[in-house]
Formats: structure tokens, C-alpha cells, sequence
């Protein structure tokens, strides 16, 4: 089995024992580099990030990784 889908099973276990309703799983890379994994260089291809569970559809107001810290605080405050 390859990396990939030892970590696809990984997230599937995760979000499959998670209350969807109430709670929000983030998962963020600090690079991407998914694109050439020949490499353990930074690569120009944009970081990954994952969501699932309750309020999934807010990540789409992040678009760099300085907008994760107060996606969470307002998360935590609603």
C-alpha cells in the first residue's frame, strides 16, 4: 500500500469516528510538495488543506496560512 492511501485511511478512520455535527477536523500542510514526491523540497504548488465535520464549508475563506489562527479563534468564539 502506498503512503497516500495509508494516509487516505488514516483520515477516513478519523472522520468516520468523529460527531460530524459538532465537531470541525482541520488538517493543514505547511508546503506543498504532494505534487513531486521524489523531492523533500519545498515545491511552488500551493499547501493542502483538509475539512471535514460541522462548519466544513467556512475553510474556503482561507487562502493563506496566516488565515488559519483566526479561522480558529472565531471558530472557538462561535
Amino acid at each position: 500500500e502506498t503512503l497516500l492511501g495509508m494516509l487516505d485511511d488514516f483520515f477516513r478512520g478519523i472522520v468516520g469516528a468523529i460527531d460530524t455535527q459538532k465537531t470541525l477536523m482541520l488538517v493543514f500542510s505547511d508546503h506543498g510538495n504532494l505534487d513531486d514526491l521524489s523531492t523533500r523540497k519545498h515545491t511552488p504548488a500551493p499547501a493542502l488543506c483538509m475539512a471535514a465535520g460541522a462548519e466544513h464549508r467556512q475553510i474556503q475563506q482561507m487562502h493563506a496560512l496566516t488565515d488559519i489562527a483566526p479561522f480558529i479563534v472565531s471558530a472557538l468564539d462561535g
